[in-house]
């Protein structure tokens, strides 16, 4: 969707106010930086010079908390509940619902807090820096904020139990439940015992009941001033136009120096060791952990702590790090994600493993130690240079979509404690000086900073199994306390307090009020898809879709080899493969084939190759439901699916003949023959989803719910979802058996040759305007040369298309699902899907709008805000006809299955205003064609290319969104009341709150 952009207003001079303090330009991004300060306030100002249309803005302040009651992460929500111009309850979910916003945050870290927003739209922005700068400065600040978003005691009419309540409050209860982050958390408590780092900014569930409003206030009033403010934006803006506008804030206040300092970690007259709880996976036979830490030299040269990072990527987290040894040998099922960490004032090294035997912990952590020691006399220049590359590759092609928030975080990272901030940004010099020093340089550093520093923590995790249960009785018992020591009068007025609050959190914006919030008229956007360089062409036999964007030097190459007839084919009678296997065949085959290795290149060789040559090399499992048309979906038909495999590669231009040489390498020669490092590949696998249900569980939960829709759903559920999860254990003992080692490897390698077909490859590349297109064809051309018609397994083929109901595998019904899944935290995620498909549907713009309508109205009304679950997620499947509705770190599931089952009903009551209208038309288009920038770009366009979703098909969606009215939305919602809804599952991912009542579901 093209969006017209009208430009601001030219600011031809510097405003009066303010002083440029320098001009600098930084010619490894190509990027000019300008520095302004304030005279008033000395406020300080950097703008980042680009062309970049996503222009970005952001204010940051010092924020230092004294406890870990959270006061830093309540105030970061309650600042965005209305202002001072903006008094409406909620301009931040009004921004969300009617913005073209590419960025839209607050974020609260140990020792700052920042408001970023980013739009490539200039009216859009400008509205976005309105709100934020008159919500930082001047919030209402609502005690119904605090307690809706912090935390309260809330009694419902005839209840004999009090609760804890707050979206903060959940929020950080779910935290505290990843072994991850309380690892982290514990890190800096015991790391910075003396300093502010020792709280957690966050807030701690037991500290954040004795965050009092008051606090609230006076921490705002301290911290929130334009003297402790940094302040960036980025891209191509006028900007003495925005001076301007900070100017009208910023003397508003007297200049004042009185926001205390970050102070530093007195060093340790030795190392220090702890030994800490940590939260028990029952399913796991291995839980315990070990972290290690060291803080590093506060003047260390930017050279030196490069440096380290290279030689920690060379250690622990290349393919070919030779402490992946220690998985190997089975010590560990992971290692921890570590490296440099500089979000504080003294950067810290941080390395550890999980999945350890906890009987064995000090055994292992002894060995660990030993391995470090011995890898360092082992690494060789080949190591580093894997090290090397990667970081340059991230420096010079960051692959994010957001570069003006990627920039502020490397800036605030050096501004935010008075360094120079432009030094994370500099790297040539630093590049140059690496790449001429030998090994011993990297090895001599991190001796020195690592195994040599008295600032030193090893903290070992012992799992409690009852580490929730205890946290969960401490509070029980306090609420139980607190409960008895009410009298009748207090009760009720606790009562009355929460009906109060909850009748403000049902009543509706002013609209008089809601008419102050700036906005962009839908007369600013004009109808038709961006206008992107793409055609199609054919090499070698081979289809392509072609992708032309400024991805300076880069190219990328998407290989999606079509196994539809695989995957609903009768692969006992024509692999010879057990049907009962196939799952775990393509489970092992996804998690597995681009990280073992070839005939020629052993697995370490091989990583050291793609790290080496390449930017990065990934494979996905792909399930794509294909645009057949804007007709009533009959009864009789249900859509088509095709499934691919398919890998993704980004590279530099000019390594462009060694990237493919590489795949032909992977794709002709590669060696499955070894089972122990793939029972190590999928232990590490198996690990990361146990933790990823607590950080994603909504996506694993949304992905059970929709597994009885339709085969290719079901299918994703067994190879990419929770199902999965038994399937790599079983596998993993099976594995460690000898004849069975044989027979899988066997069937591995089959399904790879049937896999790679070229009669079955559609190819995307992805390049630069610029790029030398003959050169690369050739290239291109060579390589597909290179990948034959796989003739050695007899294939018989079934068709190209997958239909859900056809016979090709055996019939797929339709099924509902009512089921829990427990996990090992303190948090719920609820999903329901509804299948629509078979109630008159009809795929159109307007349920873009219908989405917003539910996801940032309903859903986050009845949830969010009254229900005090930390977020919520409404999304359709447009193609497939499916609802789906989510809530992530819940409370009161409860009160979400009563939520989802009035969607349909809310829609069709719904009342909306031509402005409301307008407001959700503006969000649709934004979700419809968002700014992407080259490699999400090249892969968006590729994919809607693959699902026949053509520019004249987006090209009618869009104008059915800009056309959408009221009446629209009645209408849709009425074919969906009644018995239209034949199916429709939900998922509960949790352990909190399971005894409650009215919960159809049973425990798997």
């Amino acid at each position: 969707m093209s969006r017209m952009n009208p430009k601001n207003k030219k600011e031809t001079s510097l405003p009066s106010n303010f002083t440029k303090i320098w001009l600098r330009e930084i010619p490894e991004i190509q990027k000019v930086a300008h520095l302004f300060e304030h005279k008033k306030t000395k406020a300080q100002v950097l703008y980042l010079e680009s062309d970049d249309t996503n222009k970005t803005f952001g204010i940051s302040f010092k924020t230092l908390p004294s406890s870990s009651n959270g006061v830093a992460h309540i105030l970061e929500h309650c600042i965005l509940c209305g202002s001072r111009k903006y008094p409406v309850k909620d301009p931040f979910l009004q921004m969300m619902k009617t913005s073209l916003s590419t960025f839209l945050n607050a974020m609260t870290f140990p020792d700052k807090t920042i408001y970023p927003v980013a739009s490539d739209n200039n009216k859009d922005f400008e509205n976005l820096v309105d709100v934020y700068l008159d919500s930082v400065f001047f919030p209402l600040l609502r005690i119904e904020d605090f307690k809706t978003d912090g935390w309260r005691y809330d009694l419902k009419p005839d209840s004999k139990e009090v609760t804890y309540e707050g979206v903060v409050y959940n929020e950080m209860k779910g935290a505290m439940s990843s072994p991850e982050d309380y690892m982290v958390r514990q890190t800096l408590k015991h790391l910075f015992p003396d300093t502010i780092y020792a709280h957690e900014s966050g807030g701690m569930p037991d500290e954040i009941i004795n965050l009092s409003y008051e606090d609230l206030k006076a921490f705002h009033k301290k911290f929130y001033h334009p003297s402790n403010s940094k302040t960036i934006f980025y891209g191509n803006l006028d900007i003495y136009y925005y001076l301007k506008k900070l100017d009208v804030y910023f003397n508003e206040f007297e200049f004042s120096a009185d926001f205390g300092d970050i102070t530093k970690q007195t060093k340790f007259p030795r190392p220090v060791e702890k030994v800490l709880p940590i939260i028990s996976n029952p399913a796991a036979k291995k839980n315990g952990s070990f972290t290690m830490a060291a803080v590093l030299d506060e003047n260390m040269p930017q050279s030196d702590q490069v440096g380290l990072e290279v030689v920690s990527y060379a250690l622990f987290d290349s393919e070919a790090a030779p402490m992946k040894k220690f998985l190997e040998e089975g010590l560990a099922e992971s290692l921890v994600n570590g490296g440099v960490a500089d979000f504080v004032l003294q950067p810290f090294l941080y390395f550890g493993a999980k999945g350890v035997d906890e009987r064995h912990l000090d055994k292992h952590l002894a060995t660990y130690k030993k391995m470090i020691i011995t890898a360092l006399k082992t690494l060789s220049r080949a190591q580093i240079e894997s090290g090397l590359n990667s970081l340059e590759f991230g420096l010079r092609a960051p692959s994010t979509n957001d570069l003006g928030i990627m920039y502020m975080e490397a800036i605030l990272r050096y501004w935010n404690y008075g360094l120079d901030p432009l030094a994370g940004l500099y790297f040539e010099k630093t590049l140059e000086n690496l790449k001429k020093q030998d090994v011993k340089f990297f090895t001599r550093l991190f001796k020195k900073h690592f195994l040599e520093n008295n600032r030193h923590l090893t903290i070992k995790y012992i799992p409690d199994s009852n580490f929730l249960t205890t946290q969960n009785n401490v509070e029980n018992k306090n609420l139980l306390d607190y409960f008895a020591k009410l009298n009748k009068k207090e009760k009720n007025a606790l009562v009355r307090s929460s009906i109060k609050l909850l009748t403000y959190k049902e009543k509706t914006n002013d609209p008089k009020l809601i008419e102050k919030l700036p906005r962009v008229l839908v007369s600013d956007i004009s109808s038709g898809n961006r206008e992107y360089a793409t055609k199609n062409y054919t090499l070698c036999d081979t289809p392509v879709f072609q992708v032309t964007t400024d991805s300076k030097g880069v190219v990328f190459l998407t290989l999606a080899f079509d196994i539809s007839h695989l995957v609903r084919g009768s692969l006992v009678k024509d692999l010879g493969i057990k049907e009962t296997d196939f799952y775990t065949l393509l489970i092992t085959y996804f998690h597995t084939v681009i990280k073992l290795g070839t005939k020629k290149y052993n697995y370490k060789e091989w990583a050291l190759l793609l790290e080496r040559e390449l930017g990065s090399l990934s494979v996905s499992f792909e399930i794509l439901p294909i645009f057949e048309g804007f007709e009533v979906y009959p009864l009789t038909k249900d859509v088509t699916e095709k499934t691919y495999a398919v890998f993704s590669l980004k590279v530099l231009e000019d390594k462009l003949p060694k990237a493919s040489e590489i795949l032909s390498e992977l794709f002709n020669n590669i060696d499955f023959n070894q089972p122990e490092k793939i029972i190590q590949l999928l232990t590490e696998a198996r690990r990361e989803i146990e933790e990823s249900l607590v950080s994603s569980g909504i996506s694993y939960a949304i992905t059970k719910a929709t597994s009885g829709l339709s085969f290719g759903l079901e299918l994703r559920e067994k190879v990419a979802g929770i199902a999965s999860l038994e399937t790599i254990k079983s596998l993993i003992t099976n594995l460690r058996l000898k004849n069975y080692q044989h027979y899988f490897v066997d069937n591995l390698l089959k399904l790879h040759k049937v896999f790679i077909n070229k009669a079955n490859l559609i190819l995307n590349v992805g390049l630069n305007e610029k790029a030398q297109l003959s050169t690369i064809s050739k290239t291109i051309e060579n390589f597909l040369s290179n990948i034959g018609n796989q003739t050695e397994v007899n294939m018989k083929f079934v068709g190209f298309s997958s239909k859900i109901n056809s016979n090709i595998y055996g019939d797929f019904k339709k099924l509902k699902l009512d089921e829990r899944v427990p996990i090992p935290a303190d948090v719920n995620f609820v999903a329901r899907a509804v299948d629509i498909s078979l109630s008159g549907y009809i795929p159109s713009g307007v349920l873009y709008i219908v989405n917003n309508l539910i996801s940032l109205d309903y859903l986050w009304k009845e949830i969010r805000v009254k229900g005090g679950a930390y977020g919520v997620s409404g999304k359709f499947d447009f193609i497939r006809g499916i609802l789906l509705m989510g809530t992530y770190r819940d409370p009161n599931i409860e009160n979400s299955f009563k939520v989802y089952d009035g969607v349909f009903n809310y829609l069709q009551n719904l009342k909306l205003t031509k402005r409301d209208l307008d407001g959700y038309v503006i969000g649709a288009i934004a979700d419809f064609d968002p700014y992407m920038r080259a490699g999400s770009l090249n892969r968006a366009l590729f994919f809607r290319y693959l699902q026949g979703i053509t520019p004249t098909i987006r090209e009618k969606l869009g104008s059915q969104i800009l056309n959408t009215s009221p009446d629209d939305i009645k209408k849709f919602s009425s074919k969906m009341m009644g018995d239209n809804l034949l199916i429709n599952n939900v998922t509960l991912f949790g352990e909190r709150g399971s005894n409650q009542k009215g919960l159809d579901l049973r425990r798997i």
